[in-house]
């Protein structure tokens, strides 16, 4: 019994020393404490808000844009669009550059408003909302399920003031813009000289697609 329990005892010192002597472990601690300082760095607090702010910009740029190039499109409801979408971001971490971070971007629409984006879509001979953005997708790193815009964003944070690296983010509010232009189309219409509300030119288009 004695033995055994000698047995253990040595197994247990040879163990710890070999435990003592690894020459990886400082260099593996010191590694992670450097990764936890540069993660906490990129976890700035107004990070969501940043981002939000900047989707929201280049979504009323786009709708001054679109409303200029169609008489049928209100900017003011675009910019009320932009305004409702819910921006998030999650996984904030240190990038793969020095003083560079990555975080994952999520982008819910609200149900309602893709909705009426894809009721508008006929007036202004526009694919739906989910297959405008589906297809600008296709081969890329980012991805549409439930109504959300899920991409990757690089960027560097310098005085707690975020900065894009890359054009994911403005690329993602662009797409938006023009995905969910439709739900800009104004509530009242000109159609051949006269003022028809959008329910009604709605109305007439399906009637003219319909075969005589």
């Amino acid at each position: 019994m004695k033995q055994t329990a000698l047995a253990a005892f040595c197994a247990a010192l040879v163990l710890t020393a070999c435990s003592q002597s690894d020459p990886t472990q400082p260099a593996a601690s010191a590694a992670s404490a450097a990764s936890a300082v540069a993660n906490a760095g990129c976890e700035i607090p107004a990070l969501d808000s940043q981002v939000k702010q900047i989707v929201q910009d280049t979504i009323g740029n786009n709708a001054k844009r679109l409303a200029n190039a169609n008489d049928y499109i209100d900017a003011d409801k675009l910019i009320a669009l932009a305004a409702q979408l819910n921006v998030t971001t999650s996984n904030a971490q240190a990038g793969q550059m020095p003083e560079t971070c990555q975080a994952q971007v999520a982008i819910a629409i609200p149900e309602n408003l893709i909705k009426q984006a894809q009721t508008n879509a006929p007036l202004l001979q526009s694919e739906a909302p989910q297959d405008i953005i589906s297809r600008h997708l296709t081969g890329g790193n980012g991805t549409f399920s439930n109504h959300t815009l899920s991409f990757p964003l690089n960027y560097a944070v310098k005085n707690n003031q975020f900065t894009p690296t890359d054009n994911n983010l403005s690329g993602a509010a662009n797409l938006l813009a023009d995905a969910l232009a439709a739900y800009g189309v104004k509530d009242t219409l000109n159609v051949n000289g006269k003022n028809v509300s959008r329910a009604e030119a709605l109305k007439l288009l399906k009637q003219k697609d319909q075969p005589k």
